[in-house]
């Protein structure tokens, strides 16, 4: 799959192809397992607007929130973009504006190149969790000796101190 789509290469026919990694996968902040894989779709819906349409697929290898072992989790993602060239809305970014709820999905470009891997890339970042957690229960690490609690206990659990709010209750019997 080109990682770059050219619209005059849309003015002949639609595209259609695979999703694989051809370098936009961002391995230096995400453990990969398997794939990415899936397919795109881009037509052509006047001249200088195209529609991309996907699916994409893959498992990567998160650390959990609580304890830091690595989690497996498979990610899907369905996107849909209206990608338009030369528009006037185009912006530096110094103005703020609202967007409309069918502007979401509206992309400008200033030139008539869309770049897949970027689309690809923001949408994995999208379906990451907000949360990873190696199971429900997890009791995550020690706080204070770094220990997994998940596996056993450690000394510090015994011996935790006072509430940091114990002062305010000491000030409230005065």
């Amino acid at each position: 799959m080109a990682m770059k789509l050219l619209f005059n290469e849309l003015s002949q026919s639609d595209y259609s192809g695979r999703i694989h990694n051809d370098g936009w996968f961002p391995v230096a902040e995400i453990e990969l397992v398997e794939g990415p894989d899936g397919r795109i779709n881009a037509i052509l819906a006047g001249g200088d607007t195209v529609l991309v349409t996907g699916t994409m697929n893959c498992g990567v290898r998160l650390p959990c929130d609580r304890c830091c072992e690595p989690v497996n989790i498979d990610l899907i993602a369905e996107f849909s973009y209206e990608c338009i060239f030369g528009s006037e809305d185009i912006d530096d970014g110094r103005h703020e504006k609202e967007c409309r709820e069918e502007e979401l999905n509206r992309i400008y470009l200033e030139e008539p190149v869309i770049d897949i891997g970027a689309m690809c890339r923001e949408q994995l970042y999208l379906a990451l969790p907000s949360r990873v957690l190696c199971d429900e229960s997890c009791k995550g690490l020690c706080p204070r000796c770094g220990a997994d609690l998940n596996s056993d206990p450690c000394e510090c659990e015994s011996t935790t101190s006072a509430s940091p709010f114990s002062v305010l209750r000491q000030l409230s019997e005065r």
